[in-house]
């Protein structure tokens, strides 16, 4: 938290934590509520154009998004990108993660895979600046984008697969003993899909 908020913030950050931790059951009903009423006393502690409730939004939007309501959960995202354009730019992280979730929408959503895939360019940019080349969320990142060029150029879809392949090996170099079978599963996983 930037600043002491009080304790209107808790209550705020304690409705986001168990909005989370709904979402993560699948009771997605209660996780909408709970970042609702997040929400409301976000914007009253500390406003709209806040990093706090562009989170806020973004999770709403991914609750959203898992339910189906594609549309509104757009609506979502696009508000957090307009807020985002307009706080400081030290916030160039959240702006990849919100492109990469808009992006994830577009891609359930089905007919926006051109959007679908912008998102994702957009996203990849912006944390190969803020993450470097041989992080996590890159190989997701260009999972994501070769998901979605399958359905249009097989071979830019498989090359974007064996980049992310290549990010995963780098990164399970200097992985430790805890993340080491989740990187083993992703590489795993990718190459079933350059054998298939």
């Amino acid at each position: 938290v930037e600043s002491n908020l009080g304790p209107s913030e808790l209550v705020a950050a304690l409705l986001y934590n168990s909005s989370m931790i709904h979402a993560e059951a699948n009771e997605f009903g209660a996780a909408e509520e709970k970042i609702s009423e997040c929400m409301k006393i976000r914007v009253k502690t500390s406003g709209q154009e806040n990093i706090l409730y562009v989170r806020s939004l973004c999770l709403m939007g991914e609750i959203l998004s898992t339910m189906s309501d594609y549309a509104t959960a757009q609506t979502c995202f696009d508000k957090a990108i307009g807020i985002l354009k307009i706080i400081p730019p030290r916030y160039h992280l959240d702006f990849g993660i919100v492109l990469y979730k808009l992006g994830r929408n577009q891609h359930r959503r089905g007919g926006y895979l051109d959007d679908a895939l912008q998102c994702y360019e957009e996203a990849h940019e912006f944390e190969k600046v803020e993450l470097g080349d041989s992080h996590l969320f890159i190989a997701s990142l260009l999972t994501k984008k070769g998901e979605v060029l399958l359905q249009s150029d097989v071979d830019q879809a498989i090359q974007n697969f064996e980049d992310a392949l290549e990010v995963l090996n780098d990164a399970l170099k200097s992985a430790d003993d805890s993340s080491s079978p989740y990187l083993r599963s992703k590489i795993l996983i990718l190459e079933g899909f350059l054998l298939s």
